[in-house]
């Protein structure tokens, strides 16, 4: 990425994994500004929630706690922990069985994102991915594009 300016003229859009964190640009920038990638979460997504805080309380709460924002790890682990409390209330144990039977039924959206299963396989098939691009020192989410659910 350092190398960017002696690429080819042809190649017009670059997209890295690493590129959804903001270690990114911390490393590489201004010659992170362009770069597309991958995010879990971002705040100013802000999907709506009907378990737990909108992602404006856990950003603001997150930054006060820990002294900056919040990455998709971050939101990521928070979300799990809502997921696991509805699945404890709706299994009324914490059994692994119980737990996933619960986690199996769940159609819910936190402020990471939908929460489902897929009844055949057990994957996580609810939480769509992010794409955002890095313009001067913050990224910007993409908007969507094709299908989704």
């Amino acid at each position: 990425m350092r190398a960017r300016q002696r690429w080819p003229a042809s190649i017009q859009v670059v997209a890295a994994v690493a590129a959804g964190v903001h270690a990114f640009y911390d490393e590489l920038g201004r010659a992170a500004v362009g770069v597309i990638g991958p995010s879990q979460w971002e705040a100013q997504a802000n999907f709506p929630a009907d378990i737990g805080p909108d992602a404006v309380w856990f950003a603001r709460n997150f930054q006060q706690q820990f002294g900056c924002k919040p990455e998709y790890g971050a939101a990521g682990s928070f979300a799990a922990g809502l997921i696991f409390q509805k699945c404890v209330q709706q299994a009324g144990s914490l059994q692994d069985n119980d737990l996933l039977a619960a986690a199996a039924q769940l159609d819910c959206s936190t402020f990471y994102g939908r929460f489902r299963l897929d009844s055949a396989s057990g994957r996580q098939v609810g939480h769509r991915i992010l794409l955002t691009q890095w313009d001067q020192d913050s990224k910007v989410v993409l908007p969507p594009s094709g299908n989704t659910e």
